[in-house]
């Protein structure tokens, strides 16, 4: 298959697909992209050949493909899914991590309302 060929995908998760070829990465594997394919690199044995073929140039962009898909007639304007408007990112507090340890509260000492032992008598000395 050579750049600019349409196909419809036979394998994988976008089986039934239509797509056209953008780039020849060997014999083997083409990049491929279409309405509701992303753009990869798809094995030539999942593609059948359509007998229909776009005027691309190498690695042209999805919107360019889609244009001239539709163009052509292999798609409507319709069967091209919108894209979703991309969402704001909102500002996250950060939780502490496990691994930080929290801080410690200061142990004030208690003050002892008992009366501290006498001292014990000393000893007496030990006889010479």
């Amino acid at each position: 298959m050579d750049i600019g060929d349409t196909g419809i995908k036979i394998a994988g998760r976008e089986s039934g697909q239509i797509c056209a070829v953008v780039d020849k990465i060997d014999e083997n594997f083409v990049m491929v992209v279409g309405p509701r394919v992303r753009r990869r690199r798809c094995n030539v044995a999942h593609i059948k050949p359509l007998p229909k073929k776009l005027s691309l140039k190498k690695g042209a962009s999805d919107a360019e493909v889609i244009d001239a898909l539709i163009k052509l007639g292999l798609i409507r304007k319709e069967d091209v899914p919108a894209k979703k408007p991309k969402k704001e990112k909102k500002e996250q507090v950060k939780a502490p991590r496990k691994s930080e340890k929290p801080e410690k509260k200061k142990v004030i000492p208690k003050l002892s309302l008992k009366k501290k032992k006498q001292e014990k008598t000393p000893k007496k000395e030990a006889k010479k």
